[in-house]
């Protein structure tokens, strides 16, 4: 199906070297430090280094940590810049950590990992390090970010990334870095009740960003951002060195602001000692510009700095300045004249100066990196913000306070100097808008001053091209692909909740109809009603199908009354577009849940009541009451022990409970419209030996990729919408236009009845590496390393059935057969069968072991060499067929790639193709034969087997024992097995495996499949010995007529 995002960009879990032992690596950890919302990594020490966090205790991995630490319940950072952070062998380093606006920050109490699994968790999995966190709320797209400066340009860097939050609502951060190589991007589900975990919260995966380089300054920036459920969380970050590589070249500025006026400050002279050039401004005037800057390399820029407040000041030497910088900690910057005097402003907290940096290039990035001190012991801080075409990056900076230049934090224990004479603020990713232009503001934080004194530009790279985002919210997609793939008007339409989404059958059981389905989980009328206008009425139908209530009652508390009005309110809506469209409402189920509060079920029926009044007292008004409650309400009320098998869960509906909907529905809609479904003509639709494939799965890279075309064997191939691993594909989406394997349009629509979900690629079980030899033209590594799932096993027990997982092919021509093939492949020790039913003029299905301890080619837990292969499928008579998942043992079904070949209908049986191709025409013609050689039950080869079972089994009847043994019986601890391969070409023989104990007697047995190879599969049943003195099996094969 995954995943992962990107096209120009990258986000790894892509072939790397392998990291060198001695490669260091940092970890931080992101939280409170408050006890009661969280507490810093690891604990042990009441000394918190304030310059980053660190205890100077090892964890029990022996690994040292850093912290970013936040005020919790909701409170943002306590700090903005982090310096100096320890690796996990607890050695100081060089590198920086900024913090941009907008963080927030809680924990323990709300929702953090309390009891981490090393197991999934691995190094992360520490209590105090992932019980709390950073996060953001606010609208899908919001972002902060994170910088990591003074890192190596000539070294790769790999990011590990956690967050979580126990919460039942699905919610899932981007993580995507802006780095001097390129866009690198991922998103991770950290909750939601669907997350395979002991909670509702992220306890097991990890997001990766490998093969990072940093500009030539040395930074990277990590922006976090709200990719659903309006929230966006970080927790623990780990940072590790990479591979050499060769740092990229770039031009870089560098401004020493000041007084200049020999007493207070001095311009610097080029070349420094570094043999860099400088540009120096010592104006404070509104409206001062210093224009064409030149870059270190006295190459001139047409860069410009212009100052835009009436606020600046300047000073220097005699007030506070840096006078004796040492590389060791500033590096470059550290030139007396440029660090001994500054800009700054006075006043209140928020007092700022703001300056215009122009004539940049839109078509960079750019990095920035800002100085400021003053040697007093009073603390105080700047805030550096700048305003970009993509967004505002701000970090902070301590300028002055006791020791904060050395002591705490400081190389030499000491406390004696109390200005900033080690750090810097960096930040990256910046892009400046059409014109050139950023505006940057210096802002008071603490103390009353902000200072800036060095300012230092450095070009990128060129912006990458941005991937497409893909579309998380289930209405947007609808209207994107309506877009696109427009829904001609006139169809029937169901909308609703999750009772219209899981309707997998729907399309099927009206196939005579024009379909629309907009079902959205957990909707209620006051979700509906708002967006008519997007969902509804756009499609002009000729008959509306509603199903709300359910969660109105249950989830929004509202009585009985309140759901009957807000039934007027979509009437009247839809009658303001639509006057005279015929409204049916589905009556409120009696599901389960709704006698787990005696107040919710006498709410159900008093809103069934009053609507079913309402729309039987006043016909003009063309409302129809469906009763599909009826039936239910009855079995319930009389404890009827069939009333469970209309239910999958507590809430949702079985088959079994569609198909008692459909025996109220159909009669009900017939009797309003009658089917408007025709055969549109397609003149693009395949031909007799056409192949079309696509591969199911996610595109964004970390868990998924597109498979482009052509493929190594030619074939081009389709692929679904632009989706994120994780991310739910809903019943109704559509793609149009489905391209054969030469690459022209077939004119075929694809459209979703049962929803899915998708992931895929190394760190979710995708195959790597497909052996043509075993799964033919199937063996495409993008098309069968991710993949679609499916949850549903149309069982009432404690698993969940929410995405029953079904599609639906319009455009197929009637006049031919078609044959499909599923590959489905998920690298798990569980064993997990998948059975695909392909529905049209006729039927077929097929089982698939996707999953399993050992089921691989070479023992590994991956379908690598299994295709279940449907073949003559004829489309019903409007040019449709069906395909449905469904889960036959484990935790989820599977599909990740398909090929459908479409073959004239021959006029002879598949039995008589056969037997025409193994007896010649003078054998056939002579009846005398028919008994001894061409016959149904005749065994020419005297090996035991009639030519039926010949035919079955795919065996040759000419030659006695030729293939190895296709049929045996054994004894397997307590299980008596038989096992026999099936010719799958055998479409018009029934295989039955049966048990008996005293051979008069017989009775069915399920089997399943254990390997396909090409045409034929291994299949295999299984029946108890306990209790039965006596017991039989055998291989009925039948013969369609």
């Amino acid at each position: 199906m995954s995943s992962r995002f990107l096209t120009a960009a990258c986000a790894a879990i892509l072939g790397l070297a392998a990291t060198p032992l001695q490669a260091r690596t940092w970890l931080v950890d992101f939280g409170p430090n408050n006890g009661t919302d969280g507490n810093v990594t690891p604990s042990g020490t009441p000394v918190i280094n304030p310059g980053n966090g660190s205890t100077g205790v090892a964890d029990s991995n022996g690994s040292y940590w850093n912290n970013a630490v936040g005020a919790g319940a909701t409170g943002g950072p306590v700090a903005m810049s982090y310096l100096r952070l320890v690796d996990t062998a607890n050695a100081s380093t060089q590198v920086g950590l900024t913090l941009g606006p907008g963080w927030k920050s809680n924990g323990k109490l709300n929702g953090g990992l309390l009891a981490p699994d090393p197991a999934k968790l691995g190094n992360f999995a520490i209590a105090r390090a992932t019980e709390d966190y950073f996060f953001i709320d606010g609208a899908t797209g919001l972002t902060a970010t994170v910088n990591l400066n003074n890192l190596d340009p000539a070294k790769t860097y790999n990011l590990r990334l956690f967050g979580t939050r126990d919460a039942p609502g699905i919610r899932k951060t981007n993580y995507t870095v802006a780095a001097g190589n390129g866009v690198f991007s991922t998103i991770l589900q950290t909750s939601g009740s669907d997350i395979i975990s002991s909670t509702d919260g992220n306890d097991s995966t990890i997001a990766s960003l490998n093969g990072l380089q940093t500009d030539a300054s040395g930074q990277l920036t990590l922006k976090v951002a709200i990719a659903e459920g309006g929230f966006a969380y970080l927790g623990v970050l780990e940072l590790t060195e990479g591979d050499p590589v060769t740092p990229i070249a770039s031009k870089t500025v560098r401004i020493d602001f000041g007084k200049h006026d020999v007493t207070n400050g001095n311009p610097t002279t080029s070349p420094d000692s570094f043999g860099k050039y400088w540009n120096n401004f010592g104006q404070t005037a509104n409206g001062s510009a210093l224009l064409n800057l030149i870059n270190t390399a006295n190459e001139p820029t047409p860069l410009g700095v212009t100052l835009t407040a009436t606020t600046w000041q300047n000073n220097g030497i005699l007030n506070g300045g840096l006078l004796a910088p040492t590389v060791a900690r500033l590096g470059e910057l550290a030139v007396a004249t440029a660090t001994q005097d500054y800009l700054f402003v006075a006043g209140n907290t928020g007092t700022n100066g703001t300056l215009k940096i122009s004539g940049l290039n839109p078509a960079r990035l750019y990095s920035m990196r800002f100085f400021g001190t003053r040697n007093e012991p009073q603390i105080r801080r700047s805030t550096y913000t700048i305003t970009a075409a993509n967004g505002t990056y701000a970090g902070m900076l301590q300028t002055s306070g006791t020791g904060v230049g050395n002591g705490l934090g400081g190389d030499d224990g000491t406390a004696t100097y109390n200005g900033n004479n080690r750090s810097t603020v960096a930040l990256g990713g910046i892009q400046a808008n059409s014109t050139g232009e950023v505006t940057l503001q210096v802002a008071v934080t603490d103390g009353g001053f902000a200072y800036l004194g060095i300012l230092e530009i450095v070009e990128g790279v060129t912006v990458p091209e941005l991937p497409p985002v893909a579309i998380t919210n289930d209405i947007d997609r609808w209207t994107a692909q309506d877009a696109i793939d427009p829904v001609a008007p006139g169809g029937v339409l169901f909308v609703g909740s999750s009772s219209i989404r899981r309707w997998e059958t729907l399309t099927r059981d009206f196939s005579d109809y024009r379909i629309v389905q907009r079902g959205f989980g957990g909707s209620q009328f006051s979700d509906l009603n708002p967006i008519i206008h997007r969902i509804v009425t756009p499609y002009q139908p000729s008959a509306i199908v509603v199903f709300e209530g359910t969660n109105d009652i249950r989830g929004g508390g509202k009585t009985g009354e309140q759901v009957f009005a807000d039934f007027q309110t979509f009437v009247s809506t839809v009658r303001a577009q639509q006057p005279t469209v015929p409204i049916c409402y589905i009556g409120i189920t009696a599901v389960p849940s709704f006698f787990n509060n005696p107040d919710h079920d006498p709410r159900r029926r008093t809103a069934n009541s009053l609507i079913k009044a309402h729309c039987e007292n006043n016909p003009s008004l063309n409302l129809h009451y469906l009763n599909t409650n009826e039936l239910l309400d009855t079995l319930h009320d009389t404890n009827d022990p069939s009333y469970n098998s209309y239910f999958v869960d507590d809430t949702h509906l079985s088959r079994k409970g569609y198909q008692h909907f459909v025996s109220v529905i159909r009669p009900a809609l017939q009797a309003i419209i009658a089917p408007n479904k025709t055969l549109v003509a397609n003149p693009n639709a395949l031909a007799a030996g056409d192949k079309l494939f696509f591969d199911f799965g996610p595109s964004d890279v970390t868990n998924g990729d597109p498979t482009t075309s052509p493929d190594i064997n030619g074939n081009h191939w389709n692929n679904w919408h632009l989706t994120n691993g994780g991310g739910t594909i809903n019943s109704g989406e559509h793609l149009r236009n489905l391209v054969r394997s030469t690459g022209t349009n077939t004119g075929i629509r694809m459209t979703m009845t049962g929803g899915f979900l998708c992931n895929g690629k190394a760190a979710l079980g995708g195959l790597f590496a497909p052996n043509p030899l075993l799964l033919g033209e199937l063996a495409v590594e993008t098309a069968t390393q991710d993949f679609f799932y499916s949850t549903a096993n149309d069982i009432n027990d404690a698993t969940s059935d929410d995405v029953p997982g079904g599609f639906m092919m319009e455009g197929l021509n009637p006049e031919l057969a078609y044959e499909f093939k599923f590959h489905g492949a998920r690298d798990n020790a569980e064993t997990r069968i998948t059975k695909y039913e392909v529905s049209g003029a006729n039927s077929g299905q097929a089982n698939l072991t996707t999953s399993g301890t050992g089921i691989g080619s070479t023992g590994g837990n991956n379908n690598d060499d299994g295709v279940a292969v449907i073949s003559g499928i004829r489309p019903d008579a409007y040019g449709q067929v069906f395909i449905d998942l469904t889960l036959v043992q484990g935790a989820f079904a599977y599909i990740n790639g398909m090929q459908v070949t479409a073959s004239a209908v021959s006029s002879s049986s598949p039995y008589e193709d056969w037997r025409t191709a193994n007896f010649s025409a003078g054998e056939l013609g002579d009846p005398g034969q028919e008994a001894t050689l061409w016959g149904r039950d005749a065994d020419p080869d005297a090996d035991g087997r009639s030519n039926l079972l010949e035919y079955a089994l795919g065996t040759n009847p000419r030659e006695s024992d030729a293939t190895p043994v296709t049929m045996a019986i054994e004894t397997q601890g307590d299980l008596l097995t038989l096992t026999y391969r099936k010719n799958l070409e055998a479409t018009d023989v029934a295989f039955q495996v049966q048990k008996s104990d005293d051979l008069a007697e017989w009775e069915n047995v399920s089997d399943e499949p254990l390997v396909t190879e090409g045409n034929f599969q291994t299949r295999k049943a299984s029946v108890s010995k306990t209790g039965e003195p006596k017991l039989m099996l055998r291989l009925k094969t039948v013969l369609a007529e």
